[in-house]
């Protein structure tokens, strides 16, 4: 079932007894700050809490969409459908919907077969993650007092 952010996030934090809330801002659907121009130009707004991860996160990706092109290319789809289904969900739980759900559409095309649109989905993948201008915003807010 789909949870909006913060709704899982404030779970955690009561689950923990942390002392921040998260408040992430969010469309009429639920969805978290990302803006993805166009593929020459995206940009990307993400928490300022995983700032730190985000280079690492880059890089892993950069080289899951190689490995991704290298399986299409030799005809392994069964690896292509396996990598963007891991993709995909660490491209969500980081903030990166456009990605996420790139590699959805990968997966979809791998597991039906479609060559020529899973190497141009990879391809869209690899420039989407060679150009993504990354900006940060905090979303944390300290928990009021209770009375």
């Amino acid at each position: 079932k789909p949870v909006r952010k913060n709704t899982l996030l404030q779970t955690i934090y009561k689950h923990l007894n942390m002392e921040e809330q998260a408040t992430v801002p969010e469309d009429e659907q639920g969805n978290s700050p990302e803006i993805v121009k166009n593929l020459k130009n995206p940009q990307i707004i993400l928490e300022t809490k995983i700032k730190k991860l985000i280079p690492r996160f880059l890089k892993n990706k950069k080289a899951d969409a190689v490995h991704m092109l290298e399986t299409i290319r030799d005809g392994n789809l069964e690896a292509t459908q396996k990598q963007a289904h891991t993709v995909k969900g660490t491209s969500w739980m980081y903030g990166f919907k456009f990605l996420g759900d790139t590699c959805l559409e990968l997966e979809n095309a791998a597991r039906d077969g479609d060559l020529q649109l899973a190497e141009k989905l990879a391809i869209q993948i690899a420039t989407y993650l060679n150009s993504v201008e990354i900006s940060f915003h905090p979303v944390y807010e300290k928990k009021k007092p209770s009375a």
